[in-house]
Parts: C-alpha cells; sequence; structure tokens
C-alpha cells in the first residue's frame, strides 16, 4: 500500500451506492492511486451473503483495493478480515475498519459512527483485527458521533493504541 501512495498519494474513499469495481476502475484510469470497495458487512460475509460477496468482485487487471469492512463484533469483524486478506492475497492492500457511517439502518445496530459511543468495544474491534492480519489497517470515523461532541482526537488516540 504505502509503494502504492508514495508514487500516487490519491486515495478514492469508500461510498456506499458508488465504489463498485466499474467506479473503481473509472477512477484509477483518471488518477486515484488506489480505491476502497463499499462498506462490506462482516456480519454478512460470515453468513455466506452472496451480495455481501459481491462487493469483493475486482475487475480484470485491478491490482489493489482497500476492503472496508462494518460491524460491531470483534471476533466476527477480525475473522472476516482474515477470511478478506486470505481470499484476495497480494490484491488486498488494506483493511479499513467503517465507524464513520451515520446512516440509520447501520447506526441502530450499533454499527458505524455509533461505535463512537463505544470507544471501549471499537478499540478492541481495531486490536482484534490488527492481530487476525498482515496488513495496514486503517479506521475511518467522524469528528463526533453528534454535533457539538466532537471526540476525534480521543477517539483516534484509542484506535491508534
Amino acid at each position: 500500500m504505502k509503494a502504492h501512495l508514495v508514487a500516487n498519494p490519491y486515495l478514492l474513499a469508500p461510498m456506499a451506492g458508488w465504489t463498485d469495481a466499474v467506479y473503481r476502475e473509472l477512477c484509477r484510469e483518471f488518477g486515484s492511486g488506489l480505491a476502497c470497495t463499499e462498506m462490506v458487512s462482516a456480519q454478512g460475509l460470515a453468513h455466506g451473503s452472496a451480495h455481501t460477496e459481491e462487493y469483493l468482485t475486482m475487475r480484470p487487471g485491478e491490482d489493489q483495493v482497500i476492503v472496508q469492512l462494518f460491524g460491531r463484533e470483534p471476533t466476527v469483524i477480525a475473522a472476516m478480515a482474515a477470511r478478506v486478506a486470505e481470499l484476495m492475497g497480494e490484491r488486498l492492500a488494506a483493511i479499513d475498519l467503517n465507524m464513520g457511517c451515520p446512516a440509520h439502518k447501520v447506526v441502530r445496530k450499533g454499527e458505524g459512527s455509533a461505535l463512537m459511543k463505544e470507544p471501549e468495544l471499537a478499540a478492541q474491534i481495531v486490536r482484534e483485527a490488527s492481530n487476525a492480519i498482515d496488513l495496514p489497517l486503517t479506521v475511518k470515523f467522524r469528528r463526533g458521533y453528534e454535533t457539538g461532541n466532537e471526540t476525534a482526537v480521543e477517539f483516534s488516540r484509542r484506535m491508534e493504541d
């Protein structure tokens, strides 16, 4: 991943409903150094959902991608991070954990940005996922869970630890 970003520091961030394989290919053609998948449900992967597994599809010639996982169960996320790493091999540049999605259907399950209200659980997810893979691990999050309650600096320090 580092070599890609040194050569080209532009990264296509994950966008639900947009960052499928075709869109990633187009963005790479227009200068993105790396691209990220849409949010991939760790629980969906664990249950063998064919729809969820489609998010891992790469186009011929797409050399590396960052897979963004979301969920709230540390052991499930760690196991699915390891599974994705095994399935994708050299084509996987990194795993990104989504702790920033504010969508109601995600937050109501305690996933996405709701994890910012549970920093201990979030840190446990990061620890277990980090121990499960031998790749860069990043965390996407917001300034805070809600306006006026900005906790990003403290949260980021906990994730880094």
